[in-house]
């Protein structure tokens, strides 16, 4: 996946991708995401659904917003 790899620096050294926040409801939250970022990616299933956007020109990484069942939650091991 390119949103990966292409950050990778060109050494071994550690660097900050993305930092991710957890929502409780997917459709009422869309309206609430900045709309000066743009979707890098975008995907997801019937249990889970993820939305990249590129902050990493006010930032430096990508803002990852995350929505999933409560059964799929707890498969991840949330709490």
């Amino acid at each position: 996946m390119t949103l990966y790899l292409d950050q990778l620096p060109p050494d071994e050294s550690l660097m900050f991708h993305h930092v991710c926040m957890r929502v409780d409801d997917w459709s009422g939250s869309v309206p609430a995401w900045p709309s000066a970022l743009s979707v890098a990616i975008e995907g997801g299933s019937e249990a889970l659904r993820f939305l990249y956007l590129d902050a990493r020109e006010f930032l430096g990484h990508y803002l990852e917003y995350v929505w999933m069942t409560p059964e799929r939650w707890n498969q991840v091991g949330g709490r």
